[in-house]
């Protein structure tokens, strides 16, 4: 009897774990990512964990469908036989952007049991193609030092010539070294640079990185991508910088900008680079020069500092429907913060990440559903310029051989879709505005400067209106 009952005890126990086993799929991802709202690629990577109560169960096969909000089946990779549970790629039709999908995943085990699970992911812009908003910003930075000569007496001449005896203070960031250094020359006749359609030549000229000798009437000052006409290191003196206007012209001024993107190394408001003594030289027919005007020990071009505050960059719109997903696709040239209607679009910070700008430009989506609401509606963002454009700030640590100075930028949409059908897309355009901020100035790497008398009470306000503000200019980057 005894053993017996052991035998129906050991049934029942058997039977009980069978019923008890628990096979389950989890960990669902998309692209490494869990029910992505940005996703960009062609063919993104799906995958997820097998778990099973049952000893020895092994996944045999797994059938993957991805369908659209629709329920329009865009894939279906049918019963594959394989363990494999990360890094397949989608196979289906083309991925619409901007679109929210649903997929799912069946798999088997070699003992007959199997389970299925399903998740949700989003496309952005695919292949980065498809954006409709414009780079938007303000140009508020003038260059902050320059040397103005204004000549006792206009002078008819062909040839100007820039003659230098003496070198300037060196680069804080290479102080042993010395150069002569300009990012700009611009001579003026009858208030046309004239200089624009100069050809010019050095007796010493170093074309290094973005310095180059043509760069010297581009038109472009502190611009990092093109920073102006520098000699060899430590060059010796005399050195001439010539330019050769296109006919005979009356000049009465010259402007030299010295290089905006570094100071000397004995002090942050110092040009560096700038000569110490010079004199400006004409000539009719490039043989006999006459001197105009002379320089000699003189202290280089001061920096203003920093008169740039960070701006803000808003614009309002109306609701009158009900919402039923919205999302923002935004990204700066610099780092931005963003809010609608006084609420932060995310809890990340810095955005939109780093990048090597001249390659790539990184962009990032958000569920904004929950910040909409009926009625007037504000978005406002913030734009700092990050890596891609270094403020100096007095008092303040930088790395000076850093020497990006771009202007910064913001891109944005913000796709609305609501619950009769219809959609509304408001992108960065010429309807966007601007103001200046409270924060007097920003550093990648010595932090901001803020001036909490200048803040704007109201703005965190829900539909705040910043249509007092001025119209945003649209910018076209330079990498």
């Amino acid at each position: 009897m005894k053993y017996k009952s052991l035998f129906i005890f050991g049934i029942l126990m058997a039977v009980s774990n069978v019923m008890c086993a628990r096979t389950s799929i989890t960990n669902l991802k998309v692209n490494d990512l869990t029910s992505p709202l940005g996703i960009d690629v062609v063919a993104p990577t799906f995958s997820w964990e097998f778990d099973s109560d049952t000893r020895g169960c092994k996944q045999t096969s797994y059938c993957i469908s991805v369908k659209s909000a629709d329920g329009t089946e865009v894939w279906n990779s049918g019963y594959v036989n394989s363990s494999q549970q990360f890094g397949i790629k989608y196979n289906g039709a083309e991925l619409m952007s901007r679109t929210a999908y649903t997929w799912s995943v069946t798999v088997n085990c070699q003992n007959g049991e199997s389970a299925s699970a399903s998740s949700t992911f989003e496309t952005a812009f695919v292949n980065g193609e498809g954006w409709t908003g414009k780079w938007v910003g303000k140009k508020i930075k003038k260059p902050s030092a320059a040397m103005e000569i204004v000549f006792d007496e206009p002078v008819e001449c062909k040839n100007v010539r820039i003659f230098i005896t003496k070198l300037g203070v060196p680069a804080s960031t290479d102080p042993n070294y010395t150069f002569a250094q300009f990012d700009e020359i611009e001579i003026y006749s009858n208030g046309e640079n004239v200089a624009r359609k100069a050809t010019f030549s050095a007796t010493n000229s170093w074309n290094v990185g973005n310095w180059k000798l043509g760069n010297i009437n581009d038109g472009k000052i502190g611009d990092a991508s093109a920073l102006g006409w520098t000699t060899t290191q430590n060059p010796s003196t005399p050195i001439t910088l010539t330019a050769n206007l296109d006919g005979l012209y009356v000049i009465d001024k010259m402007i030299l900008y010295p290089r905006q993107d570094d100071h000397a190394k004995t002090g942050e408001r110092l040009a560096a680079n700038f000569p110490a003594s010079f004199t400006i030289r004409t000539a009719v027919n490039s043989l006999s020069y006459t001197t105009q005007y002379t320089a000699k020990d003189i202290e280089a071009p001061k920096f203003s500092g920093s008169s740039y505050r960070v701006p803000y960059f808003g614009r309002n719109f109306s609701i009158d429907k009900k919402v039923k997903r919205a999302r923002v696709y935004a990204s700066a040239l610099g780092v931005f913060s963003m809010k609608i209607n006084g609420k932060a679009v995310t809890d990340a910070v810095l955005e939109p990440g780093e990048s090597e700008f001249e390659k790539s430009v990184l962009y990032s989506t958000y569920d904004v559903t929950d910040l909409l609401r009926n009625g007037n509606n504000s978005i406002i963002a913030q734009v700092a310029g990050g890596i891609y454009n270094i403020e100096y700030l007095d008092g303040r640590f930088s790395k000076g051989e850093v020497k990006n100075n771009g202007q910064t930028a913001l891109i944005g949409e913000l796709l609305i879709e609501y619950e009769d059908g219809t959609t509304e897309n408001i992108v960065t355009d010429e309807t966007w505005k601007t103001t200046k901020s409270a924060t007097i100035g920003s550093n990648w790497w010595g932090g901001e400067d803020y001036d909490a008398r200048l803040e704007i009470g109201s703005i965190e306000n829900a539909g705040f209106d910043v249509s007092s503000w001025e119209t945003v200019d649209v910018i076209t980057p330079h990498f």
